[in-house]
């Protein structure tokens, strides 16, 4: 198998071991096993069990802000950025559940430097959300809110869905991102 297919399987391996026992439970060992490999070939790939989390919560993080900055270059109403935001991160969550599992729940277990480059990343995509609903409030498409709050609400609610979706289960992506999006509108909307 080439090396990219291996490191992928290697970080998703990981994942799935770090959501289902915990960062601090899992051992290098857990993990060759899981892919039926030898300790020592991990190696390979890894220096660290520490490594392992740090590219997991980076790549899934880098790739959450990147949709979030494209969204936010297109001329769209903010409504329609909001819906975007929430429709990409409900996506990329659904499609990476170990990941953002495990990027959500263990940040914490990093060394303060790598952590701190993480927490740079998701504050910038918290900004982004709480930028477009700045703009929504500007322009008069939402009601007066404070955008922090309602940012952590929103991402809150998002997030949560580590708790309880299940891939193939009875709501698809798409059915949620719809459902959540009608919802945060719903609840941003100015009152008559």
């Amino acid at each position: 198998m080439e090396k990219k297919n291996r490191e992928e399987e290697l970080l998703n391996t990981a994942a799935k071991l770090f959501r289902m026992k915990g960062y601090d439970a899992t051992s290098i060992s857990d993990i060759a096993a899981a892919l039926g490999i030898r300790k020592s070939s991990l190696y390979h790939y890894i220096s660290t069990k520490s490594d392992l989390l740090y590219r997991i919560s980076k790549d899934t993080l880098e790739e959450l802000l990147q949709g979030a900055l494209e969204i936010k270059k297109q001329d769209l109403p903010p409504q329609d950025k909001l819906l975007k935001l929430v429709e990409n991160h409900i996506r990329l969550l659904t499609r990476d559940l170990d990941r953002y599992a495990t990027m959500l729940r263990e940040l914490d277990s990093l060394e303060e430097e790598k952590r701190r480059e993480l927490v740079s990343l998701r504050d910038g995509y918290e900004r982004v959300l709480r930028e477009t609903l700045q703009e929504g409030v500007k322009e008069g498409a939402f009601r007066e809110i404070d955008s922090k709050i309602i940012g952590f609400a929103i991402l809150g609610i998002m997030n949560w869905l580590i708790r309880w979706y299940k891939p193939g289960g009875a709501y698809s992506p798409s059915d949620l991102a719809k459902v959540y999006g009608d919802f945060i509108l719903k609840a941003l909307e100015k009152k008559k």
